[in-house]
Formats: C-alpha cells, sequence, structure tokens
C-alpha cells in the first residue's frame, strides 16, 4: 500500500504513508518482545498482527480528534499495542484502559507504556469490564471518549454489554470502533470468536446511533473492524 487516505462524509480528511508510522511498528516489535520474555507463546491476537489495521488506527485517529487534548478509552489493553498506536498518533491525548489482567505481562506492559509516554497520559482500571467501565464512568461523569475502542472478550453477552456500558462515556462526535467485526464469512458462524462481536455491531449499527459508520476488512477473511462517528442522539 503506497498512499492511504481516510475520508469522512463531514469531508474530514487526511492522508499518508506506510512509511509515516514505521516508528509505531518498531514499537509494536519492541512490546511484542518484552512479552515473549516474560510470557513466552502467550501473546493473544492484537491489532499488531496486522500493519494495515494499525495505519487505519493511526489516521483514523489523526482524522477524526481535533481537541487538544483527547480521550482514548478501550476496552482490552492486552499487551498495548493498540494503545502504542493511539498515543503515538495523539501526542496529547490521555489513554484511559479497562483490562481483566488475566495475562502475566499486562501491568509489565502497562509499567512500559508509562516510562515511554509519561504516567500522566495512561490510565488503567483491573477488572471485568462489565464492571469497571461502568463504575469509572459513574465517578467521571464529565469525562468523554473521543474514541472509544472495543475489543474484550468476544463471547456470550459481553460485546454487547461492552457497547451499552461505553455508552456511558461518549457524546455526538465521538468515535466507536468494534474490532473483530467482519460482516460475512467466518465471522456470520455462531461459536466463532468474531460472531458475537459482529452481531453486537450490527445491532448497534441499525439502532440509527451513527452519523457515518463504515466496517474494514483486513488481510484475513476474519479479520476486520468497523467504525462509526456517533451523530446528536448517541443513543447506543
Amino acid at each position: 500500500m503506497s498512499e492511504y487516505t481516510v475520508t469522512f462524509s463531514t469531508r474530514r480528511w487526511v492522508s499518508g504513508s506506510p512509511q509515516d508510522i514505521e516508528h509505531v511498528h518498531l514499537f509494536h516489535d519492541q512490546l511484542t518482545n518484552l512479552v515473549n520474555q516474560i510470557a513466552p507463546n502467550e501473546l493473544e491476537g492484537n491489532s499488531a498482527d496486522s500493519r494495515l489495521q494499525t495505519q487505519w488506527y493511526y489516521f483514523l485517529a489523526k482524522a477524526h480528534v481535533t481537541t487538544r487534548q483527547p480521550t482514548i478509552c478501550e476496552v482490552g489493553f492486552n499487551a498495548g499495542h493498540a494503545a502504542v498506536t493511539w498515543l503515538s498518533a495523539l501526542p496529547n491525548a490521555t489513554y484511559i484502559g479497562f483490562d481483566k489482567a488475566a495475562h502475566r505481562y499486562t501491568q509489565p506492559c502497562v509499567e512500559y507504556l508509562k516510562r515511554y509516554f509519561g504516567t500522566h497520559r495512561i490510565e488503567i482500571h483491573y477488572g471485568s469490564s462489565e464492571t469497571t467501565v461502568w463504575e469509572y464512568a459513574n465517578q467521571h461523569p464529565l469525562t468523554t471518549c473521543d474514541i472509544f475502542h472495543i475489543d474484550g472478550q468476544h463471547y456470550g453477552e459481553l460485546p454487547f454489554q461492552d457497547i451499552a456500558n461505553a455508552k456511558r462515556l461518549v457524546a455526538p462526535g465521538s468515535m466507536l470502533i468494534v474490532d473483530d467485526v467482519v460482516l460475512s464469512g467466518p465471522c456470520e458462524r455462531p461459536g466463532s470468536f468474531c460472531y458475537n462481536p459482529t452481531q453486537a455491531w450490527k445491532l448497534l449499527n441499525a439502532s440509527g446511533c451513527f452519523s457515518y459508520a463504515e466496517c474494514i476488512s483486513l488481510e484475513l477473511p476474519w479479520r476486520g473492524f468497523c467504525f462509526g462517528v456517533l451523530g446528536n442522539e448517541p443513543s447506543i
């Protein structure tokens, strides 16, 4: 891919080449090496598995966020690969993550990112996102996430619950991104890891809450994500 452009119906746009974010890919490699030192062969799949997804995330953030001190929220920090992308794309952003911390590498990766980006830019809440997102929203009623990325548990009602809880922390103009959503192929099969996130996205999009929405297919038939910009009434 020699050139990449994101275009919204609002005519905000940004363009660049993959070389513009080579430093992000290198940081991802360092993070993966750290994980392998701590917990060999335990790293879960993440956005860094797809260079195309990393490019999308980076340039989407650049294109969409216009506030001086944006807030990026995420369910599913994991090892922090997506967090690196957001924080690199938006040097003035604060990152708020929610993670169950089921892996040995998660907390060391959080500390690694804090040393690089600064402790003031990264806030992590450990525990089930079923409760932590809700509790955070109750305690911080004035917080609004410019981007809310959902990549938590993929089975049962959790993808639906994560979206329901996210509505407490978004507002008109916020961008909501749901990872592991593909509208055809393997993700249409009940029981697949991407089935419930896909169904949750379909239900969300059908609610009419977005002023603009798009789904992106990645290199493999079961890899993709969808994003939408919330309209005036984000009744998600």
